[in-house]
C-alpha cells in the first residue's frame, strides 16, 4: 500500500464527494420548488393515447352540448316559460362545462331572457 491509500479519502475524492451532494441537494431543491421533471417532461410528450383521450373528450363535451340546444329548442316550441327558461340553464351549463365561454356568455343572456319571461330574476 502506498502513503496515500493507507490516509484514507484523498482531497480530490473529498471534492467529488462534496459536488456531488451539492448537485444532489440542487436536484432536491428544484423537485421540491418546480415539481417532479419527469411530470413535467411527460406533458410535452403526452403519448398518442391521451391525445386521443383528449380528442375524445372534447366531442363528448360538444355532443352534450349539442343535445342541451337540441332539449332547449324542443321545450321553447312546446312547453312552458318556465320549461325553456331551466333548458337555457342546462345548456349555459354544458357550455361552462366544456369551456366554451364565448358561447357560455350568449347562452347566459338568454337563459337570462327566459327566465326573465318566465317570471325568475
Amino acid at each position: 500500500m502506498s502513503d496515500e491509500e493507507s490516509k484514507g479519502i484523498g482531497k480530490k475524492e473529498w471534492i467529488t464527494w462534496i459536488l456531488l451532494f451539492i448537485c444532489l441537494a440542487w436536484i432536491g431543491v428544484g423537485i421540491r420548488v418546480f415539481g417532479n421533471p419527469l411530470h413535467m417532461i411527460g406533458d410535452w410528450f403526452k403519448n398518442p393515447f391521451e391525445k386521443l383521450a383528449d380528442k375524445e373528450m372534447e366531442k363528448i363535451k360538444r355532443k352534450i352540448v349539442e343535445d342541451q340546444i337540441q332539449q332547449y329548442i324542443i321545450a321553447d316550441r312546446h312547453g312552458s316559460r318556465m320549461d325553456a327558461c331551466v333548458q337555457a340553464g342546462f345548456v349555459s351549463a354544458a357550455m361552462l362545462q366544456a369551456k366554451m365561454e364565448k358561447e357560455y356568455s350568449e347562452w347566459k343572456k338568454i337563459e337570462t331572457t327566459q327566465c326573465k319571461a318566465a317570471g325568475i330574476r
